[in-house]
């Protein structure tokens, strides 16, 4: 059976020798990744380098239509472990309006956000594999991105996120310690969330909130600061939240209280009518600082 058959999820259960797809991931997370030049590797190469790239990956499968790649196209599957990644290029850039939205709320250097936006192909992965946990699907595939930078991979977004982050920071030779482990451990507003900072009409400050939570099982959060120069700050709660989301399987509810620092509390509240602006179809909560005294009591 073709690549192009079972990528489209016909599968062959009696050959151990192919990628299989699960074909219970109906939306599956997706990473888009950008080219300064096409895009030019084939099965063999890339399989081999990949599998050298760290212990995990001794055994990965790369399968490619050689036919489609000819006509500047690119259809795949990427497999190792529990993981399956499908690999969709075009030799040709991504919407502009898409990746201006991904890299300009961002914080890398402005010459490669240049480069980004000046990209000439791009590769979409999507998460086809058995891992049920969406954080090592993330890191799967932006595993798979580092890599990529190997052959002119320059920035990878995340559409659903409206971020953005450099290829060359995901790859092992740029950083201390193993590769897999770090990608796994990235503050969650890196890549695997966003955040976005909003100046509103009529309003003092400036609004920050994050993007793509809801993909993670968490809430959306939203805050006003009086200025840019406490984003940072907010950057960090937020990135700190969502963690200890993670860990705790605790869920947030209106009202809730909690300690984001040694001095520091917060509460939560559901937009206002006026606040429309923060609306959308996933679950949201402001976060407002409040002083000690302002914390619920068990």
């Amino acid at each position: 059976m073709s690549i192009l058959s079972r990528f489209f999820g016909k599968q062959e259960a009696e050959s151990d020798s192919n990628l299989i797809l699960n074909d219970q991931i109906e939306s599956p997370l997706s990473l888009q990744v950008l080219f300064s030049n096409s895009f030019a590797f084939n099965s063999s190469s890339f399989e081999s380098k990949f599998r050298s790239y760290h212990p995990s990956l001794s055994e990965a499968k790369i399968e490619l239509d050689e036919e489609l790649k000819q006509q500047g196209s690119l259809i795949g599957l990427i497999g190792w472990g529990e993981h399956v990644i499908q690999i969709v290029g075009f030799d040709h850039a991504m919407p502009a309006e898409a990746v201006e939205q991904c890299i300009a709320p961002s914080h890398y250097r402005q010459d490669l956000k240049l480069q980004a936006k000046a990209h000439k192909s791009h590769i979409i992965l999507y998460y086809k594999g058995y891992d049920d946990n969406p954080i090592n699907q993330y890191a799967s595939m932006a595993l798979v991105a580092g890599f990529l930078s190997y052959f002119g991979a320059i920035v990878v977004t995340n559409e659903s996120a409206l971020t953005s982050f450099p290829t060359i920071a995901l790859n092992r030779d740029n950083v201390d310690g193993d590769i897999v482990e770090l990608i796994q451990s990235l503050p969650l507003l890196i890549l695997f969330c966003g955040i976005v900072k909003y100046k509103v009409d009529g309003i003092d400050g400036v609004w920050l909130r994050t993007y793509g939570a809801q993909l993670l099982g968490l809430p959306d959060m939203a805050s006003l600061a009086r200025d840019h120069s406490i984003s940072q700050s907010i950057f960090d709660i937020f990135s700190n939240v969502f963690g200890y989301l993670l860990n705790s399987g605790v869920k947030f509810s209106e009202g809730n209280t909690m300690q984001v620092g040694e001095d520091l509390f917060m509460k939560l509240r559901l937009p206002s009518r006026e606040e429309y602006f923060l609306n959308g179809e996933n679950e949201l909560f402001v976060v407002e600082f409040i002083t000690q005294s302002e914390i619920n009591q068990c």
